[in-house]
């Protein structure tokens, strides 16, 4: 990892009472010299993530594991993954029905930063892993999870449903 790595975060950082983690973040890296490397964009807007995405070479995807996060999908994982990034996501909820670790991104126990830390590291230095893992997501989500899919899985299993209901016999 270079030193001209910069580090983009977006997205809602508000917890009542506590310093938010994009503050904190901030914090560290001052104290260690590097406040340059961070670029704290906030909330933004579907319609920006396109952009956002192309210009990163790795994603994380931090859940804390709390009982909301544990029963819940996160649209943003699987918009990263759509979106053929090399992925770091934390090990809650439905993480793992989206990825497979070391085929189309990295799980990590919520809350291990050393981990987390190590595995953003090795996708920022090991660029043929980064690539190999981005493609496979985007090969994922396109062909499990993008609603054109869905449907036409939908539509062949309704159109088996009904073939069975009257007896019909293929080629028969």
């Amino acid at each position: 990892m270079s030193s001209a790595t910069t580090f983009g975060i977006s997205g809602r950082f508000e917890r009542p009472l506590t310093l938010s983690p994009a503050a904190a973040l901030q914090a560290l890296a001052t104290a260690a010299g590097l406040a340059s490397s961070i670029v704290v964009l906030g909330w933004t807007p579907a319609a920006a993530l396109p952009g956002i995405f192309a210009a990163a070479d790795v994603a994380w995807a931090p859940a804390a594991d709390t009982a909301i996060n544990r029963a819940r999908c996160s649209v943003k994982l699987v918009e990263m993954l759509a979106a053929g990034l090399p992925l770091v996501a934390d090990d809650v909820g439905e993480a793992s029905t989206y990825v497979t670790p070391g085929v189309n991104g990295l799980l990590i126990s919520p809350a291990a930063d050393a981990l987390t830390a190590q595995a953003l590291c090795q996708l920022l230095t090991d660029r043929p892993l980064a690539r190999s893992l981005g493609l496979a997501a985007a090969r994922r989500v396109a062909g499990s999870f993008l609603w054109d899919t869905l449907i036409e899985r939908l539509l062949r299993a309704e159109i088996r449903d009904q073939r069975s209901e009257i007896g019909y016999v293929e080629g028969g």
